[in-house]
């Protein structure tokens, strides 16, 4: 189960998704318009113009990087790629990872965050896992940073000391970086700059949430490793990134400088959400990203209650880990923030 399902009911307000909820320039929309006519032509099979943006936007060699129909694409080809017996994916984390070993047939083995840490790694934790690693030598894990659905980014120390035992244990690491730019701390907790020391390592990223453009399905990702990028790109179909996307993928990047304006107006508008939320009784989760996980220890049926109101959230009942309570909610501009906390007030007798 994902977010974004606006064609079952009649939605007015999703807080399902979480993307940047700030627009992007008038310049690109005429962009938009004006990309239509690349539809008459077969897409370029290797993405040349794009990949080369964002080779220029991250100082990466071109032949490193793949582009993809959206991250999920990328996702599900290194899963066929590896072929995994068994994979360790960190929960709670984004359901697509277990989706896509599913399909392989893949062991799985959940690696559990305690609730009572706000589901961040601690000390205990870390030397956890790796004793987990070196006994059962898994073939992937995943890795998502911030994490996905409480947002929590985790240290480079944290990243680097589960790549070096990855390493030793014969593991690919799959690290989603997707949310890392509505971070604003990309500097500091990014791995990108380590991608040329682990050959085991590929960093997916998308242009979905950073841009707010989850319709154009658009993902790339990064990896040192030329066999492990030749044996992605196999799984992908012919001309997998329609014509329109690579088109708008490299204007896009253009307007990167944008981003960090928007990561500077999500942080308020999240402290102010979390705030409210505590007030009006919800247990809220440190986050440094775009959306907010909170639990409700008497409220059970708030998205059903908010979807009357045409205000979709997600449950996150769904998540190993978690369970019937929990609730994941994008943050939005201060009106629609403000829309959403009276309407919870409301449905909850607030």
């Amino acid at each position: 189960m994902h977010g974004g399902d606006i064609y079952t009911a009649k939605v007015k307000h999703d807080f399902s998704v979480n993307v940047n909820p700030f627009p992007l320039p008038l310049k690109f929309l005429l962009k938009y318009v004006f990309s239509f006519a690349s539809m008459r032509k077969y897409p370029d099979q290797d993405s040349r113009e794009l990949i080369d943006c964002i080779s220029k936007e991250y100082n990466i060699s071109p032949d490193k990087i793949i582009a993809g129909n959206g991250a999920s694409e990328i996702i599900f080809s290194a899963v066929r790629a590896v072929m995994p017996k068994t994979a360790i994916l960190i929960s709670p984390c984004f359901t697509g990872y277990s989706h896509a070993l599913d399909s392989t047939g893949s062991k799985i083995i959940h690696f559990a965050l305690d609730e009572k840490d706000g589901f961040e790694f601690t000390d205990g934790k870390i030397s956890e896992l790796k004793d987990m690693i070196s006994k059962e030598k898994p073939e992937m894990l995943f890795l998502c940073n911030p994490n996905n659905p409480n947002g929590k980014l985790y240290s480079k120390k944290i990243l680097i000391d589960l790549l070096e035992c990855c390493k030793k244990s014969g593991t690919f690491v799959l690290l989603d970086e997707c949310f890392m730019d509505l971070t604003g701390k990309a500097k500091d907790f990014s791995l990108m700059e380590k991608l040329d020391d682990y050959e085991n390592l590929l960093i997916v990223n998308a242009l979905t949430k950073t841009f707010a453009v989850p319709g154009l399905r658009l993902g790339y990702a990064f990896c040192s490793s030329a066999e492990m990028l030749s044996k992605i790109k196999v799984q992908f179909p012919e001309w997998n990134v329609s014509a329109i996307a690579q088109k708008l993928g490299a204007e896009l990047f253009r307007y990167k400088k944008c981003i960090s304006k928007s990561a500077v107006k999500l942080s308020a508008e999240r402290d102010f959400l979390s705030k409210e939320l505590c007030k009006i009784g919800f247990k809220t989760y440190p986050s440094d990203s775009n959306f907010i996980l909170f639990r409700s220890e008497k409220e059970n049926g708030l998205k059903e209650k908010l979807l009357k109101k045409q205000i979709l959230i997600r449950d996150c009942s769904d998540y190993q880990n978690l369970g019937s309570g929990y609730y994941r909610i994008a943050v939005k501009q201060h009106k629609e923030n403000k829309k959403l906390l009276s309407l919870i007030r409301k449905v909850m007798g607030a």
